[in-house]
């Protein structure tokens, strides 16, 4: 289904069960949502031993396991992925011979796509947010927070001007964080317990769920003035 709630037609096949997937190669993608200027699809990945992800998840998307993790390291190892052909079931026919050329000319079918970003080291990055609301700020408006069960901090990322990839710099200008606990600049907040999942609430501020060693906890993400004036 596509966020309308219509089914997809043909993304990697007409015929069955490859007509029931969108996106394929992902691992461990306990964090999805949308963005909501252009309405793509993004995820975190939680990878075997490290090398967890952030992913732009376009249809027939390709993440690449188990023969890929975090970037790829050359072309024959992306071509060595299967590559569904994104037929209808009359594949082996005339229109199905078409409809092959049509995809491939399209760019359809099985794609793969590095990674936006790559944590070398494990931070079980569980909760993914765009923060569709203004009420923390216009600087965080629609950007993307990811909360990591490990350490208990929130991470925060600008998206580019195209909204198509994350705004890095500094030492995650090649995508790849070498910190386990973020770089500074990208660390929003921390001591959360273990968090496993962030919403923005109808209220328009940002709501985090965690786990401690006796029971969960739920935060409410307000701005410090707000706060003041609330327990003042």
């Amino acid at each position: 289904m596509i966020q309308d709630g219509k089914p997809v037609e043909d993304i990697l096949g007409g015929e069955h069960a490859l007509d029931l997937f969108y996106a394929y190669g992902i691992r461990n993608s306990f964090g999805i949502d949308f963005e909501p200027v252009t309405g793509t699809l993004w995820d975190t990945e939680i990878g075997s031993n490290g090398e967890d992800e952030i992913n732009i998840v376009e249809p027939a998307f390709n993440s690449g396991w188990r023969k890929i993790q975090e970037l790829a390291d050359s072309s024959s190892e992306i071509s060595g992925l299967v590559k569904f052909p994104g037929l209808s079931a009359r594949q082996y026919s005339i229109v199905g011979l078409i409809q092959e050329l049509s995809y491939r000319i399209e760019g359809l079918a099985g794609k793969y796509s590095d990674p936006e970003l790559v944590w070398e080291n494990p931070i079980t990055p569980i909760a993914i947010e765009f923060l569709d609301s203004k009420l923390l700020g216009g600087k965080y408006q629609n950007d993307i927070f990811v909360g990591s069960f490990n350490y208990g901090r929130i991470l925060h990322f600008h998206l580019n001007e195209q909204r198509d990839a994350l705004y890095l710099r500094g030492p995650l200008e090649d995508k790849v964080e070498n910190n386990p606990q973020g770089y500074i600049s990208s660390v929003f907040g921390q001591n959360f317990g273990r968090i496993v999942d962030l919403e923005t609430g109808p209220d328009g501020y940002l709501y985090v769920l965690s786990l401690t060693a006796d029971d969960g906890k739920i935060f409410r993400i307000i701005p410090k003035n707000l706060a003041i004036n609330t327990t003042s």
